[in-house]
């Protein structure tokens, strides 16, 4: 399974990119596809804080996902 992988503000510094193909085995939740940024990306720090959409939504990391999701990285924003 395929997903497009979007990358915001200090994520995008991680990723190194903003957008991202990104390919799965097998069915994954947004949670299990959560764990595997340390992995794939190097230097991911342990204790980030970000949301996570799918297709334009947010989601919890029990929702399943499906072939070709856009799949946003969203960093917490500040601001006054």
């Amino acid at each position: 399974m395929k997903i497009r992988l979007l990358s915001f503000g200090l994520i995008r510094d991680i990723t190194g990119a903003r957008e991202i193909e990104m390919e799965l085995r097998g069915p994954a939740t947004v949670g299990q596809l959560r764990t595997q940024f340390p992995r794939v990306f190097s230097g991911w720090p342990e204790s980030i804080t970000y949301a996570i959409a799918v297709n334009q939504g947010y989601a919890e990391d029990t929702v399943q996902l499906e072939d070709g999701d856009e799949v946003a990285l969203i960093p917490p924003v500040s601001g006054g």
